[in-house]
């Protein structure tokens, strides 16, 4: 059975960049805040919301006590939509998908599974979802989107992929 994961919108606006939202639930049971998506009618990514139901990410609506107790964990790094992800991850037990850097530091101190987008990536890869010749494509497209992903794991995987 699949792990369930709830997704940051930065995860999903990166999967947006490469057209891969829809392999997300062949590795994790994913879900996402209504409050998230609200967060994609802001983001200059047509169509994320709509790939989003597509691939059958879960909308989970924040309940207004999420939203106080989110309130309470938000500091000057986390906005209060990152908050009550980590919140809600929290309290639900779930994996969080994100790549910013303040979030997954936070989750990790409150013991919660945390990953990014470079590690939905090799998900992919090691559950043969894509083939390798793709998965450099999309770093390379990551790369040039000017999406902040990590240079050293990169070019690491890169290596490891034989991307030329």
């Amino acid at each position: 059975m699949l792990a369930t994961a709830v997704v940051d919108l930065n995860v999903l606006i990166d999967l947006w960049y490469i057209q891969a939202i829809t392999l997300l639930p062949s590795i994790v049971q994913a879900e996402t805040l209504d409050i998230v998506l609200d967060e994609c009618d802001k983001a200059k990514n047509p169509g994320l919301r709509c790939q989003c139901a597509a691939a059958s990410i879960r909308k989970v609506t924040a309940e207004p006590s999420w939203l106080a107790q989110g309130l309470q964990l938000r500091t000057a790094q986390l906005s209060v939509v990152d908050a009550v992800l980590l919140y809600y991850a929290q309290i639900k037990q779930r994996m969080l998908l994100t790549s910013e850097r303040p979030l997954r530091k936070e989750a990790r101190s409150r013991n919660i599974h945390v990953h990014g987008t470079l590690w939905v990536l090799q998900q992919f890869q090691r559950g043969n979802f894509v083939n390798t010749k793709e998965l450099c494509r999309w770093l390379d497209v990551l790369e040039q989107s000017g999406r902040y992903l990590p240079r050293d794991p990169i070019t690491a995987m890169k290596k490891q992929w034989n991307c030329q």
